[in-house]
């Protein structure tokens, strides 16, 4: 059985976001869930980005360590991303909507 502190999940989504107690109530559960889940890695790109300000008082190896556990926090936010061009695929999508035109 997996138990949730509700309370601690809650209050951490309200201040990690700046949100006010009804702001957050009156969210979808899905927007709350989502806020959630993201949290981890919006709070670590911050902390690299301050991390960054203060790379003078880290020797070297110790800021590289702590930005890739950092970076491994925030994950890979664009997967891929396909630019080549289809004519193929546009000339349906350009059949399709004048077949809807009717």
């Amino acid at each position: 059985m997996i138990e949730l502190d509700f309370g601690f999940v809650f209050s951490r989504v309200l201040r990690g976001y700046g949100l006010g107690y009804w702001e957050l109530m009156s969210l979808p559960i899905r927007a709350f869930w989502l806020l959630h889940r993201n949290l981890d890695r919006v709070t670590a790109e911050e902390d690299l980005r301050a991390m960054t300000g203060a790379i003078c008082a880290l020797n070297g190896d110790a800021y590289r360590e702590q930005a890739a556990g950092l970076r491994e926090r925030i994950g890979q936010v664009v997967l891929t991303i396909d630019t080549t061009y289809d004519r193929q695929g546009l000339l349906e999508l350009k059949d399709l909507a004048n077949s809807m035109k009717g």
